[in-house]
């Protein structure tokens, strides 16, 4: 046996291949096979185009080659996508859109990565440098109007209602109306987020805006509210009707001690229940009201050192110790909203180092923060405010579905719907 040759080939993505031929005795010998390698992916290459839609199969590196790159440009644009993170495989249907300079070299590629995003990856000097793009998505309402006769998501869908948009029922009517209490027979009203991505192309739908599930004489109506920066859906009282708390009113870098019946007392030098849990976290981290409430205590606390307790209402108190500091406008009989900025972790009282005690009670009795089965009511912070939103949307809801005139919508309800003063065009679907 003796070896003829060898041959060396360097492969798009850098790794070194070492193809090797090898004489071999006559008797031995094969008639030679046709296609005896495979080939590298092949991909019709007639003249560059600017749009190029993924089959099935293809890679990028054999989209590229439809350009009609040198192998220096290939092996550079190559990486610089791989690097970037675009697929090796895009899947079907994705388009890739190239661009080209005055000279006829490649300059950009642009790629649809969903529905809001495009990565793009242009030329600048001799270098290739990756950018993430929003694409431009037009929001506008639609509603739609029907009545329960099979079941709700089957009447929804008839009606034309997106099944992304009926599966936020349960989330906008929150725990105290749930979808096992529609009947046959109720009439629901929705008005929905309809978006239109690139060239006026639907996508999935945004968030509900409003909707009404009407029962015999009684009504059940929810309103996304945006407030502070939050969105929350709230009912025609203004009351929110998600129940929220936070088990972490604190970045913490880790749990030190849980809630316990047995607890050795690191300086007290004795076992006693651990009635909270120790958040460990720097000195000077912002510590937030775990949900809406009265402060009742603000102050020194013996062991507890600097002590914060929150009244929440229904029997419900939190307590956070040991902190640094207080904010300066807590104290005695201020209201706070989850997510306040109450004080900072600290090491103050009995402690060990800068932690958070985070305690919570139910009519004078502790219960263990991280696993108690509980969630507050809050209510709008600006009744006036709330009750133009909701008056703007009941009117959309009278105008009937033959004709609905434009709601001016303001302030902002959805990160889709910011403040403004025009007209939102609403449509419907019945």
């Amino acid at each position: 046996m003796q070896v003829l040759f060898s041959r060396v080939v360097v492969g798009l993505g850098g790794a070194l291949l070492i193809a090797v031929s090898v004489a071999q005795p006559a008797a031995a010998r094969q008639p030679a096979r046709r296609h005896a390698h495979v080939p590298r992916q092949q991909v019709s290459v007639g003249p560059p185009s600017p749009h190029h839609v993924a089959k099935r199969g293809d890679t990028l590196a054999a989209i590229l080659r439809t350009q009609r790159l040198s192998e220096g440009e290939l092996a550079q644009w190559a990486t610089a996508l791989r690097r970037d993170g675009w697929p090796v495989r895009p899947p079907a249907g994705n388009a890739l859109n190239f661009e080209f300079d005055t000279a006829g070299r490649l300059a950009a590629v642009r790629y649809e990565a969903d529905e809001h995003t495009d990565l793009v990856m242009r030329r600048v000097g001799t270098a290739l440098r990756g950018t993430r793009e929003r694409i431009a998505v037009r929001t506008t309402l639609a509603r739609a109007d029907f009545v329960v006769r099979r079941g709700l998501l089957a009447d929804a869908r008839t009606a034309g209602l997106p099944d992304a948009v009926s599966a936020q029922f349960s989330h906008a009517f929150g725990e105290d109306w749930g979808l096992q209490q529609v009947r046959r027979g109720d009439r629901v009203r929705v008005i929905y987020e309809r978006r239109l991505g690139r060239g006026g192309r639907p996508i999935r739908p945004g968030k509900i805006i409003a909707a009404e599930v009407a029962s015999g004489g009684r009504a059940q109506q929810a309103f996304l509210y945006n407030e502070a920066g939050r969105d929350a859906y709230v009912d025609a009282h203004g009351r929110v009707l998600t129940r929220t708390f936070l088990r972490y009113p604190v970045e913490f870098t880790r749990i030190t001690s849980v809630f316990t019946e047995e607890r050795f007392h690191p300086i007290l030098r004795e076992v006693r229940p651990h009635n909270g849990v120790d958040l460990a976290a720097p000195v000077g981290t912002p510590v937030y009201a775990a949900a809406d409430g009265v402060v009742s205590w603000a102050d020194r606390y013996g062991g507890f050192g600097n002590h914060i307790a929150i009244a929440h209402g229904d029997g419900f108190v939190t307590t956070y110790s040991h902190l640094h500091n207080i904010a300066p406008a807590i104290r005695p009989g201020t209201v706070v909203r989850q997510g306040d900025l109450i004080g900072a972790v600290g090491s103050t009282g009995l402690s060990t180092g800068p932690h958070l005690h985070f305690a919570l009670f139910q009519n004078d009795q502790y219960i263990d923060p991280l696993t108690a089965p509980v969630g507050f009511r809050s209510t709008v912070r600006d009744p006036r405010r709330f009750q133009a939103v909701r008056d703007a949307l009941r009117a959309q809801f009278d105008a009937g579905p033959q004709r609905i005139a434009a709601a001016k919508v303001d302030p902002p309800m959805s990160d889709g719907l910011r403040a403004t003063t025009r007209p939102l065009q609403v449509t419907a679907t019945h």
